[in-house]
């Protein structure tokens, strides 16, 4: 009987032992600072709006017309696909410029282009810039028609 006292008290104390380890070993301690909780808001996306002003131009030796015209996002950013229109009323000239948002990758600058003229008289053209989420989809004008006269 006395050797079932001392197995049982043995058992008492490593079982004791163990307890107080794992107790101590599993004990989390708390930071001394808080941790901030970093949350990141996603930017809206807001319709773009853009202004097209001071184009310039010129026809060079060969017959192209060349041209520079300044946009400014008055509102939202370049996020998708962009087509730059160039008309030239009453004639069958025309230029698409094809664009992706890294090429207007500021919220103002300048796109520059030129075309080899079909119907070299020309007294005026039109600049307009639309977007779309996909270059397979429709393109919807974003900005002002800005219309220019050609003087001779």
């Amino acid at each position: 009987m006395a050797s079932s006292i001392a197995t049982k008290l043995s058992l008492r104390i490593v079982l004791g032992t163990c307890l107080a380890t794992a107790t101590l070993g599993c004990k989390s301690e708390s930071p001394a600072t808080p941790v901030p909780t970093v949350v990141a808001e996603s930017d809206p996306i807001v319709p773009a709006e853009v202004e097209l002003s001071d184009a310039k131009h010129r026809i060079d030796d060969q017959g192209n017309f060349l041209f520079d015209v300044k946009y400014k996002f008055t509102k939202g950013s370049a996020r998708q696909f962009y087509l730059l229109s160039v008309h030239f009323p009453g004639t069958q000239n025309l230029c698409l410029k094809h664009m992706e948002a890294y090429h207007l990758k500021d919220l103002e600058g300048s796109v520059r282009d030129g075309i080899p003229l079909i119907e070299k008289e020309i007294t005026s053209f039109e600049i307009v810039l639309s977007e779309a989420d996909s270059p397979m989809n429709e393109y919807k004008p974003i900005s002002n028609r800005l219309v220019v006269k050609v003087g001779k």
